[in-house]
C-alpha cells in the first residue's frame, strides 16, 4: 500500500472521529436537562399568607416553569425594610420582593425595583393593568415618574363593623347604620345606653386620618408636590380628633383603645361594644377567635365627615429587583403572585384580605359579602401621608394619639397635635 492511500484511510479516520465527537457532544448538549434558573423571593405576612406561597404557588408555578426554583425568604415585618435596604447595599437583593405601603416609596426613591412596564405591556406574558380597581395603582411608588414599580396584590381600608342585635335593642334600624358623623354620634349614645360602649376606633394613626381627611384636612402640606411640613395640626385634624376625644372622656360612650388594654375586637364580638371601625383583616380574625359572633356582625362604609367621605389606603405588592440577573423570569413569578389564580387562593380560600382583581373581588364577596364596604372609589381612597420617612413619623403621631386617647392623660387634642407637628418638623423635616 503506497503512501497516499495509507494517508487517504488516515484522514477518513480521523473524519469519523470528529463527526461521531460533534453528534455526541450535540446529543448531550440537547437532550441534557437545562441548567435551572434560581430566584430569590422575600417577604413578609401572616402565616396563613405564607402558607399559600409556599404550599401552593410556588409548587405550581415550578411545575409550569421546570427550568426555575424558587426560595422563598420570609423576614418578620419590622425587619424587612432594613434587612432589604442592607441586601441592596451589598448588592445582593432578592430577584423577587413583597412590597407593603409605607415602604414601596421609599424604595422605589432608592432604586430597589426595575420597572416593570416592558413586561405589562408584552402581548405574551403582560398583564391587563384595568383588570385591577383603579385605587390599588395610588399606593405612591407603584407607578413612579411615569414608569410602574410593582404590581399590586391586595387593598387594604377601613369600614364599619356594627352588631345589629344591639342597635334592634337600642331602637336602631340594623338596616341603616350611621352615614354621618351626626348620626355616628347619636347612635353610639343610644347604644352606650344598652352596653358597655357605642363606639370605637383602633388607637393607631391611619384610623384617625380617616377622619382628619373627613374634616377637611391633610396630613401634610405640599408644595409642588413635595410636602414640606406638618399640616395635621390645623383646625380640621383639631376639630377631628376633638370629636374622638369628646366621645370618649366628655360624654363616655366610645371605648378608648390604648396599648396594652383589651382589643376593642374583643369587646365587639362579646357584645360590650356595639360599634367599630376597623380593617378586612378583622373579618378572619372574627372568624378564628370568635366563631359564635360569625353570623351576627354587619359591615358598612365609614359614615361620612362635614368635607364628605374620606378613607385611607394601603396594602401590598410585589416587584422585581434593579439587581436581578434574571428580569424576565422574576416578571413570572409577579405575573403569577398576582394572577387571578392566586389571588383566588389566599383571598377566598385563606379569606386574608380584598384582592386587587376586579373579578376575583366579585367572586368573594360572593362567599363574604361583607368585604364590599371596604370598596372606595379612587378619588375616596387617600394615600398622601405616605412620605419617605412615614414609618419614623408614625412613633410620634401614635405616641401623641395615645395620650389623647388615655383617660389617664386626657392630653388636650390641640396641644398633643401641636407637640407632634414641633417633632415632625424638627426629626422628619429638620427644621
Amino acid at each position: 500500500m503506497d503512501n497516499r492511500a495509507i494517508t487517504k484511510i488516515q484522514a477518513i479516520v480521523i473524519l469519523v472521529i470528529v463527526v461521531v465527537a460533534v453528534v455526541a457532544s450535540t446529543v448531550y448538549f440537547v437532550t441534557r436537562p437545562p441548567e435551572k434558573i434560581k430566584l430569590r423571593f422575600a417577604m413578609f405576612g401572616a402565616p396563613p399568607e405564607i402558607g399559600v406561597y409556599k404550599d401552593m404557588l410556588i409548587p405550581e408555578f415550578e411545575k409550569k416553569y421546570p427550568n426555575i426554583k424558587v426560595e422563598l425568604e420570609v423576614y418578620p415585618h419590622d425587619e424587612y425594610l432594613p434587612k432589604m435596604m442592607a441586601e441592596f447595599a451589598a448588592g445582593t437583593l432578592p430577584d423577587v420582593m413583597k412590597q407593603m405601603d409605607v415602604q414601596i416609596i421609599a424604595m422605589v426613591k432608592a432604586g430597589l425595583f426595575r420597572p416593570l412596564d416592558e413586561f405589562i405591556k408584552d402581548e405574551k406574558i403582560g398583564i391587563n393593568k384595568d383588570d385591577f380597581f383603579p385605587a390599588c395603582w395610588k399606593l405612591p411608588g407603584l407607578v413612579y415618574n411615569g414608569k410602574t414599580y410593582g404590581i399590586p396584590i391586595d387593598f387594604l381600608t377601613f369600614a364599619l363593623y356594627y352588631n345589629p342585635e344591639l342597635f334592634k335593642k337600642a331602637g336602631l334600624d340594623p338596616d341603616k347604620p350611621p352615614k354621618n358623623w351626626d348620626e355616628l354620634f347619636s347612635y353610639a349614645q343610644a347604644l352606650a345606653k344598652v352596653t358597655t360602649y357605642g363606639f370605637s376606633i383602633p388607637g393607631w394613626d391611619m384610623p384617625w386620618f380617616n377622619f382628619l381627611y373627613q374634616a377637611g384636612g391633610t396630613v401634610w402640606e405640599w408644595v409642588g408636590g413635595e410636602a414640606v411640613g406638618p399640616a395635621f395640626n390645623k383646625p380640621p385634624g383639631v376639630e377631628s380628633l376633638r370629636f374622638l376625644a369628646d366621645m370618649i372622656h366628655k360624654y363616655k360612650i366610645a371605648y378608648p383603645n390604648i396599648w396594652g388594654e383589651t382589643p376593642p375586637l374583643t369587646l365587639f364580638a362579646k357584645g360590650e361594644l356595639a360599634m367599630l371601625i376597623d380593617g378586612p383583616w378583622q373579618i378572619a380574625a372574627i372568624k378564628m377567635d370568635f366563631p359564635e359572633f360569625v353570623g351576627v356582625f354587619r359591615t358598612a362604609p365609614v359614615p361620612a365627615g362635614p368635607a364628605g367621605p374620606g378613607n385611607c389606603l394601603f396594602g401590598s405588592a410585589f416587584g422585581v429587583s434593579a439587581f436581578t440577573k434574571h428580569p424576565r423570569e422574576a416578571w413570572l413569578l409577579v405575573r403569577e403572585i398576582t394572577s387571578a389564580e392566586n389571588q383566588r387562593n389566599w383571598a377566598i380560600k385563606a379569606g386574608i384580605s380584598p384582592p386587587s382583581r376586579k373579578d376575583v373581588f366579585s367572586e368573594l364577596i360572593g362567599t363574604e359579602p361583607r368585604f364590599k364596604a371596604f370598596v372606595v372609589e379612587p378619588e375616596v381612597a387617600r394615600t398622601e401621608f405616605y412620605i419617605e420617612k412615614f414609618p419614623a413619623f408614625r412613633d410620634i403621631i401614635i405616641s401623641e394619639l395615645q395620650s389623647v386617647y388615655n383617660p389617664k392623660i386626657m392630653k388636650d387634642p390641640k396641644e398633643a397635635l401641636d407637640d407632634a407637628a414641633a417633632r415632625t418638623l424638627k426629626e422628619i423635616f429638620g427644621k
